[in-house]
């Protein structure tokens, strides 16, 4: 009976733990991220306790498998981070502080997902241990913010784009919805600002964001040009892309190494 009862015992404690959000604070633990993993991994994040992001997730759609649908979570680990580098020629600072606390989540199917908390922001990637390679077909990065929002954004009808477009602002649910938005994008609650950005791409396609309603974006990626056409001496023209989308060069569905899908988002 006492053996029993201590497995039962040992059972409820194990689905408390993996059933309740895993939350992460910054150093200076103003922030804070909670991670809630049901069907999808949700998150969330405050500021000084005030609610930032609510009911945002993120998924990554493979051939294989999706990445983030109805997980199973095997491991998580806590860890900080301090260190600092002097660049061979300084800007801004002649030494740059990268210090932030890390949650890395291992789930069932050779994968896992890292957040990392700042004392200025939030980043997240994903991480995969599959053999060979793997082929990405979609990425969803779904932002929902707590608050109406107003957004600074370069608006864009097509991925085949110079950057050269001029910021617009206004609040994010007057945003053009049949149009999208190249990264950096800002955002700004009236109380605390926000910029969305990117990094370490390798052979994947740069993201772009659309406005879902006053408190959400989606992210939307190029699909795979199929037929392209003369656009000048510098440039080819994508007349047809995989799913009749406008294409771009390195663009979704893509195949990389499995060890080489390290991109992260940060806001």
């Amino acid at each position: 009976m006492k053996k029993q009862l201590l497995l039962f015992l040992l059972l409820l404690c194990t689905v408390k733990l993996f059933g309740a959000p895993v939350e992460l604070l910054s150093p200076d633990k103003r922030i804070k991220i909670s991670v809630n993993i049901k069907d999808k991994i949700g998150y969330a994040v405050t500021f000084n306790g005030d609610p930032f992001l609510a009911n945002s997730y993120l998924q990554l759609n493979l051939d294989q498998a999706e990445l983030g649908a109805n997980a199973k979570l095997i491991k998580k680990t806590f860890s900080m981070v301090n260190t600092s580098s002097s660049p061979v020629i300084p800007l801004k600072n002649s030494t740059v502080i990268d210090q932030y606390n890390l949650l890395k989540l291992d789930f069932k199917g050779n994968f896992s997902v890292e957040f990392r908390a700042y004392n200025d922001g939030i980043a997240y990637r994903f991480i995969t241990n599959i053999k060979d390679s793997i082929t990405v077909n979609s990425e969803d990065v779904h932002i929902s913010f707590n608050d109406d929002v107003k957004t600074a954004y370069l608006e864009t009808g097509g991925f085949k784009t110079s950057y050269e477009i001029l910021y617009r602002q206004d609040e994010l649910g007057q945003v053009n919805k049949d149009k999208m938005s190249v990264l950096p994008i800002l955002f700004n609650t009236g109380k605390y600002k926000a910029l969305l950005s990117e990094a370490d791409l390798y052979d994947y396609p740069c993201l772009f964001v659309k406005a879902v309603d006053h408190k959400t974006v989606d992210a939307i990626f190029p699909k795979v040009p199929l037929v392209f056409g003369d656009d000048g001496d510098r440039s080819k023209k994508i007349l047809l892309g995989k799913d009749h989308f406008p294409g771009a060069f390195w663009s979704l569905p893509i195949k990389i190494p499995s060890w080489q899908l390290t991109k992260w988002c940060i806001n």
